[in-house]
């Protein structure tokens, strides 16, 4: 009530974050999602477009904070990660992952890598293939000898992932 006057005019609300305002009741708790999910479909309804931001640290899928119920009436679920070999002074570089694409699929829900340099005072955006990135580090690995458990480790993805995609690259290895 007290933000609604605040919105004439207004196409698109970004509420930040989710924590802070979902503090009725238990966080993990879907009661305590119902009040800001009804009101963020009333605005849905006026034409406003509604973005929230969510500090979740993991994944509500896998045990994160909150309820999954969030996800329900959302339209696009958008996480930024840190890569697994991001190293501190690179500055910003992030993987950005569709989690739920309602309206949108195959190559427009691909994630990709973000990248942002500073250079002299002005911000320069570039970004990967995430998929591309993830067949060419599968690949230096795999010519190093590495084994297809050890490549998994590393990277963090399934052993059968790893096979797949040297399966895809024509490479059947060990």
């Amino acid at each position: 009530k007290a933000v609604d006057p605040l919105l004439e005019g207004v196409d698109v609300v970004f509420l930040d974050n989710l924590s802070c305002l979902c503090r009725t009741g238990d966080e993990n708790a879907a009661e305590s999602w119902a009040i800001v999910q009804s009101w963020a479909l009333d605005l849905r309804k006026r034409g406003k477009g509604v973005v929230f931001v969510h500090h979740d640290g993991k994944e509500a899928r896998a045990g994160g904070r909150g309820t999954v119920r969030r996800l329900d009436v959302i339209d696009t679920c958008i996480a930024l990660r840190r890569p697994n070999d991001y190293d501190q002074f690179e500055g910003l570089r992030m993987e950005v992952v569709y989690e739920k694409s309602r309206g949108f699929s195959g190559d427009q829900a691909k994630g990709f890598e973000a990248t942002m340099q500073i250079d002299q005072g002005i911000a320069r955006w570039s970004w990967n293939d995430l998929e591309a990135e993830l067949r060419d580090q599968v690949l230096d690995l795999h010519r190093q000898g590495w084994t297809q458990r050890q490549i998994g480790k590393d990277l963090n993805i399934n052993k059968n992932r790893v096979s797949q995609i040297l399966r895809s690259m024509g490479i059947y290895g060990r």
